[in-house]
């Protein structure tokens, strides 16, 4: 049986995921977010509840880095859905255009 990290550890652990997820939005590695959002996410549901707002409390300062990095990977991540709704609605207008052609000219 896996016993649960301190937690403290648990705390330090999931910043350093969240901060590997930055890195990965950065790369525009997006299997990378995904399997480190479901490791972030089982990390936080270890969390002792109890402990969080002590901890929370305790560590500040972690707690507002940690706020800080879901601010940046958010803002990352809309700002990738956004171009890839600008890339779709761009190839949508040329396949359109494509299509308009070659109705109008026989192919």
């Amino acid at each position: 049986m896996n016993a649960v990290p301190h937690p403290v550890l648990l705390f330090e652990r999931i910043i350093a995921v969240s901060e590997a997820m930055i890195e990965a939005a950065r790369r525009g590695d997006w299997e990378a977010i995904h399997r480190l959002d479901d490791e972030r996410n089982e990390l936080l549901a270890a969390f002792p509840e109890a402990s969080l707002a002590t901890i929370a409390t305790a560590h500040a300062d972690k707690a507002r880095r940690l706020i800080a990095l879901d601010e940046q990977i958010t803002g990352l991540v809309a700002r990738a859905l956004d171009n890839a709704r600008q890339n779709l609605l761009s190839h949508r207008r040329a396949s359109s255009a494509i299509d308009m052609y070659q109705d109008r000219h026989g192919e």
